[in-house]
């Protein structure tokens, strides 16, 4: 687990602090957080306190029936709390000492206040951690793992998760040089950079430096992936030669512009459909037809776009830091349920088997949900999914059924189509009135929808939209 690099106290309390956040709108009690994390009541009431001491405006307690009483724990304090948290593992410092060329445990034994034989212990806890979790060896003080380019990838997950919007701890060095690589990548990729795309950026260039200043650079081997999998237009003579003054090599070049072109300005580069591309892309498209009768796709990009996607997975291969949980793929196999199948099924079926990297849960949740929303751009909801006829028919006027109508626009996810008057395809008939002449399904609203209304309506429509698919 990525919480393992935490302090232990630091670690369980950081998994109460998530249930807290599950449960934001429902009743959690002392005996269920004890039961799923194995503590025992006097140790939650511990840990309750060290927990009100960093999360900020807001304060948990315990009541006599054994209820957590507390404040909504919002996102904005659930990250907030990951980064107090790896600020204060010795795990995570050590590991940071080493990244920026630290090579002496009686030194770090100094700077992190330890004995010597508690800077060893805890060598063993973060060699421990990186093996089970990133798959990186630490042998003495080198971390080692099947590729350079595979261990920047990892350390990429590991920041990602504790520092996405916060600042950074790498050294003043790796920040100055980021600056000036920043000014020179804004000047020839011209396309604005989205903030967000932005932080990442900034994070794959600060491990980038901070490896290659303590000259851990790119290998052939790395380089050869990379060569073989995208085909780039030539750098601009005056960007690769700032980019050599600043310390970067022409391999390494190769490796950040590869980053920038597949994933924030998709443009001047082509990817080499062979190999294992190309299977994955024959398989894919396999999929979609196994899925889909007609040939929806055949004036789209989706096969480039795909192609894209499959060299950035075996390139720069990241888990999943959001949308990890079963609720959100059920969220999606409710709104769309054929692209749902498509990218279920090619993950399940082929992405354990075509990709040469070995693959674990949260790496395939990122290959679903990337895929979901590639079949969202370049497919059309209408030439697929089942359109729902719905009549808004209500008592009170045009203006009324105008007003519900613009409400409905909001679900248009749902592949909606609306009409003026009820007829033998109506699916599901809107009202203010019964009327037992209508045979199909019902809602009747006597006064304006309340927000249970609309999630009931939601609900109604999806057990339509499925009903018709399985009738398909």
């Amino acid at each position: 687990m990525i919480l393992d690099i935490l302090e232990s106290n630091d670690r369980v309390e950081m998994l109460i602090v998530m249930m807290l956040e599950q449960y934001n709108n429902h009743v959690l009690t002392a005996n269920m957080v004890c039961s799923e994390l194995n503590i025992s009541n006097y140790k939650l009431e511990q840990h309750v306190k060290g927990i009100n001491q960093v999360l900020e405006n807001n304060e948990v307690k315990i009541d006599k029936e054994g209820i957590l009483i507390y404040g909504p724990v919002t996102t904005n304090r659930l990250e907030k709390l990951k980064q107090t948290y790896i600020m204060r593992s010795k795990k995570f410092h050590l590991l940071q000492y080493i990244l920026d060329g630290g090579q002496s445990m009686p030194d770090f034994s100094k700077k992190a206040f330890l004995s010597i034989p508690q800077s060893y212990r805890l060598r063993l806890e973060l060699a421990s951690f990186l093996k089970n979790e990133l798959n990186i060896e630490l042998n003495s003080m080198e971390l080692i793992a099947p590729s350079e380019l595979a261990l920047r990838n990892s350390l990429y997950d590991l920041y990602f998760f504790y520092f996405s919007g916060f600042d950074l701890p790498f050294s003043n060095e790796v920040r100055e040089k980021y600056l000036e690589i920043k000014k020179m990548v804004q000047a020839v990729f011209t396309k604005r950079i989205p903030k967000t795309q932005g932080k990442n950026l900034k994070l794959f260039i600060c491990i980038q430096l901070t490896r290659v200043l303590s000259n851990k650079n790119i290998t052939s081997m790395d380089r050869n992936l990379i060569d073989g999998l995208i085909t780039m237009e030539k750098t601009d003579y005056y960007f690769s030669q700032a980019m050599t003054n600043l310390g970067l090599s022409p391999d390494e070049q190769v490796v950040l512009i590869a980053y920038i072109q597949l994933n924030i300005q998709k443009a001047d580069i082509s990817v080499v459909k062979s190999g294992r591309v190309q299977e994955l892309i024959e398989m894919f498209e396999l999929t979609i037809k196994e899925q889909i009768k007609k040939d929806v796709y055949a004036n789209t990009d989706i096969v480039e776009e795909s192609a894209m996607l499959f060299a950035n997975w075996l390139i720069f291969s990241n888990k999943a830091t959001s949308f990890i949980e079963e609720a959100q793929i059920g969220y999606f196999c409710e709104m769309y349920p054929t692209f749902h199948s498509i990218a279920h099924r090619f993950v399940d079926v082929y992405c354990r088997n075509l990709l040469p990297i070995q693959v674990d849960n949260s790496q395939l949740a990122k290959y679903y949900y990337d895929l979901i929303f590639l079949l969202i751009q370049e497919i059309s909801l209408h030439e697929i999914e089942p359109i729902i006829n719905i009549c808004v028919d209500f008592s009170h006027g045009s203006a009324y059924n105008m007003f519900i109508k613009r409400n409905i626009e909001n679900y248009k996810d749902l592949n909606i189509n609306l009409q003026e008057s009820y007829n033998g395809d109506t699916d599901l008939y809107l009202t203010d009135i019964y009327l037992p002449n209508i045979k199909t399904d019902k809602i009747i609203w006597r006064d304006p929808p309340t927000v249970n209304d609309w999630g009931t309506f939601a609900d109604k429509v999806l057990l339509i939209k499925e009903s018709k698919v399985e009738k398909d």
